[in-house]
């Protein structure tokens, strides 16, 4: 993930500007304060938010369910530093979705190269892409909960909730990696998630799918591509959420 705009408080810019500012990246300072930092998330939309997660009224777990909760059209890594953090923080953090680091993990290059190295599903997951919605959206657009392609199409909507711009990347980012987290190969999972829609299509409810899809379908291939459906079923949830 090269050229990121990457946003931190103003204590890790003395060690850390410098050498992400040398690796390409944009850097962008806020400050540090829990609702300047959250605004300061939505007006940038950073690719990473690096934060020191033990500086005095900041809580890492607190601000992944925050922003997991904002309406954003690409989340953030949130790349938390933990020196001399108990393991309980750490943990809390970590099951919020933040990348954490302790220890070693704090040279400065190893947070190059971690910040180098992230990628989609390293991203903070929406709250409104949650697993059991997404699987739900598909099961109502007749997708047959039994197949490899319910399994690939509900990993792949999870995966664009958290960067719109997946949607122009499916055969570069998101294939590959629902392969990589399915065991299957990229090619595969296209084949499959295609024939899932194709099967829906045709026995599925018209009407539900009209009233989601409407005019947008282009009438000589009579069904969605996988991006156009991916698209609009992880747009169906982000307003569904905003309800």
């Amino acid at each position: 993930m090269p050229d990121m705009r990457i946003l931190m408080t103003p204590e890790l810019t003395g060690r850390l500007r410098m050498p992400l500012c040398r690796d390409g990246h944009d850097v962008v300072i806020c400050e540090s304060a829990p609702d300047a930092l959250l605004a300061a998330v939505s007006r940038e939309e950073p690719d990473i938010l690096l934060l020191n997660a033990l500086l005095f009224g900041l809580d890492a777990a607190a601000a992944a369910r925050s922003i997991r909760g904002m309406a954003l059209t690409k989340m953030p890594v949130l790349l938390a530093l933990f020196p001399g953090a108990p393991e309980d923080a750490m943990r809390r953090a970590g099951e919020c979705g933040a990348v954490c680091l302790s220890g070693v993990e704090l040279s400065v290059e190893e947070i190059l190269r971690r910040c180098g190295g992230v990628g989609i599903a390293d991203r903070l997951a929406p709250d409104f892409a949650h697993p059991v919605r997404v699987r739900g959206a598909l099961r109502a657009m007749s997708i047959s909960e039994g197949s490899a392609g319910f399994r690939y199409l509900a990993e792949a909507v999870c995966l664009c909730a958290r960067d719109q711009s997946c949607f122009r990347q499916m055969t570069r980012v998101i294939y590959p990696e629902v392969g990589r987290r399915c065991g299957a190969g990229a090619a595969a999972v296209e084949r499959l998630i295609r024939h899932a829609i194709e099967s829906a299509w045709l026995r599925g409810d018209m009407e539900r799918q009209y009233a989601l899809f409407g005019n947008t379908i282009d009438e000589r291939r009579g069904k969605p591509t996988n991006s156009e459906f991916i698209a609009r079923v992880t747009e169906a949830l982000r307003l569904e959420a905003r309800i």
